[in-house]
């Protein structure tokens, strides 16, 4: 905590003064990006557990949600190092020059987010293949 506000470890030595209400609002915009992915996912994933509480466990709906879900884990991880280069110009745009800092990484962890997006993404395809299947065995006499 830094003067009242939470700011980011990677940014805490980086700030040379007080935040003002327009900077901590900004920071407030930029912080909406990756928060608006994450309760997208979080609805996708209470739709989804919804229908499988009511048995439908390979319907159109169940693969639109699984893949809904791993497009949005995707995206956060496309959108991840903008966020931080955002952050960074937001919280210390008033530096001094040479002081300004921006932190853009991209290690295992979004690595490992991002193999999952994709494994999530097979996922819904191959459900998609199994709500096919199902159709075709409901027509067969």
């Amino acid at each position: 905590v830094v003067n009242g506000s939470i700011i980011p470890r990677s940014y805490q030595n980086a700030l040379l003064h007080a935040l003002s209400p327009s900077e901590k609002f900004l920071g407030f915009l930029v912080t909406i990006i990756p928060m608006a992915i994450a309760l997208f996912i979080l609805s996708m994933l209470i739709k989804l557990f919804s229908l499988y509480a009511k048995g439908e466990i390979f319907s159109l709906n169940n693969v639109r949600y699984i893949k809904n879900i791993g497009y949005a884990l995707l995206i956060g991880q496309i959108v991840h190092p903008i966020y931080q280069g955002l952050m960074g110009l937001v919280l210390t745009w008033h530096n001094p020059p040479g002081h300004r800092f921006a932190s853009v990484t991209f290690d295992q962890v979004n690595l490992g987010i991002l193999l999952v997006a994709l494994l999530v993404i097979l996922i819904s395809w191959i459900m998609a293949e199994g709500c096919k299947l199902q159709e075709e065995q409901k027509l067969v006499i």
